[in-house]
Formats: C-alpha cells, sequence, structure tokens
C-alpha cells in the first residue's frame, strides 16, 4: 500500500511543491484549469434541451475520464529526477 501511495504521490502535487519556482506555476495552472472547466459547466448549465442533459452528465464525465486514465496509468510508475 505504502508503494502504491509513493507512486501516486510522485505523480502528483510532490514534483510540483518541492521545486520553489513551480509552486507558483502549479498553483496557478490548477487555479486556471478548475476555472475554465468551472465555465464550461455554467455554460452548459445555461443552455437549453440537449446541451443543458449534457452540462448535468459533465462533472461525472471528467469524473470517470480521471478514473480511467489512472486505471490506465496503473502499471507505470513514472519518477522525476
Amino acid at each position: 500500500m505504502e508503494t502504491k501511495n509513493k507512486a501516486w504521490k510522485t505523480l502528483s502535487s510532490e514534483y510540483i511543491f518541492r521545486r520553489p519556482w513551480l509552486t507558483c506555476t502549479g498553483t496557478v495552472g490548477i487555479l486556471g484549469v478548475c476555472m475554465v472547466l468551472h465555465g464550461i459547466y455554467n455554460l452548459l448549465i445555461t443552455a437549453d434541451g440537449f446541451w443543458q442533459m449534457v452540462g448535468y452528465f459533465f462533472p461525472s464525465a471528467i469524473i470517470v475520464t480521471l478514473f480511467a486514465a489512472r486505471l490506465l496509468h496503473r502499471g507505470r510508475h513514472t519518477v522525476f529526477h
């Protein structure tokens, strides 16, 4: 279990936050992605008909996509030097 957590931590924020110059850009990048996805969600929800239904399923589709990407990446261990 510890190996899995270590591999996931290496892939996620540990690489960004162990280098001071990447901390600011990584934080701004994550915030930017959140703002864009939230804006797309708001536009889809305010639409009528089919696009409103797409908006309702948009967060679920993102979650399923992230889980699928994690499952596809499960056997690989990327280590940043």
